[in-house]
């Protein structure tokens, strides 16, 4: 038995501070090792989209961007949060006394991934023919181009404050996905397979078999309603026997009430002289 197997039987104030001694490369090659693109994706499918809609914008959009409107118009112009951008290398130069500023292409490339404004979405009355499924390919189109940008993200030493935000972020979306996908896609695969069990049960079993199972799946179905029966007969039983002695102890209290003896206090006349 290795060292690392003896991790998990520690307790969890130990794992976290082992867990910070690990530098945020090293978190993300285990994170995508672990889940790799595949996995991602069904953990995506298996979020209602409205969730990944607002889980993408919270996680990424919000962190990474913000956006200028003019009044009366509906037109963003969406660019990065000046502390972000000012992480981005710039190459400057005059041209006539004119300053141009020339950005890396990293810049355009992290704003449009982390953009989802042109997401597909009703318009007034009008919605588009399937128009969840629509949604849902958009954000895991975008959701894997923050996965393959930003995992392989690599810069210079003089940029390292970008690279640990860009990768910060890639960590903090794909938690929050695991924990919310996780389960669900688990329980995706579960239905999926007792989907492909009962068809098989129905093509492949021969006919007594076929017949075995049917009365098996019939008799577990009754023993089940039975439990439930005797599970809600118990309660009711029970929330009989607890109202019978409360109502006992409140006619018991009432009767020692009763019984109690009376204190009469008599008051001397005073007699004048």
């Amino acid at each position: 038995m290795t060292v690392l197997n003896l991790i998990a039987r520690l307790p969890i104030e130990l794992k976290c501070c082992i867990y910070n001694y690990i530098d945020l490369d090293t978190r993300i090659e285990l994170m995508t090792y672990v889940y790799n693109k595949r996995v991602f994706l069904e953990y995506i499918d298996a979020i209602p989209t409205e969730k990944n809609v607002q889980l993408f914008e919270k996680f990424v959009t919000n962190k990474i961007l913000t956006y200028k409107q003019r009044s009366g118009s509906t037109y963003k112009r969406w660019y990065m949060k000046p502390a972000v951008s000012k992480l981005v290398p710039v190459v400057k130069y005059k041209i006539d006394n004119r300053e141009v500023v020339l950005r890396n292409e990293i810049y355009h490339v992290i704003t449009r991934h982390a953009n989802i404004e042109y997401i597909p979405c009703r318009h007034n009355n009008y919605t588009p023919r399937g128009l969840e499924w629509k949604r849902q390919q958009f954000i895991k189109e975008h959701a894997l181009s923050i996965y393959n940008v930003f995992s392989s993200f690599e810069c210079g030493a003089s940029h390292e404050k970008l690279k640990y935000f860009i990768k910060k972020t890639l960590l903090d979306y794909m938690i929050v996905i695991i924990m919310n996908g996780k389960e669900r896609a688990l329980q995706k695969i579960t239905q999926k397979k007792q989907a492909e069990i009962k068809i098989w049960l129905k093509r492949a079993l021969p006919k007594p078999l076929k017949q075995a199972a049917t009365l098996y799946q019939r008799r577990a179905k009754l023993r089940e309603k039975e439990r439930v029966k005797i599970a809600k007969q118990n309660a009711k039983a029970n929330a009989k026997r607890l109202k019978q002695k409360i109502k006992e102890e409140e006619k018991k209290r009432k009767k020692e009430e009763k019984n109690k003896p009376k204190v009469v206090i008599i008051k001397k006349k005073r007699t004048l002289l």
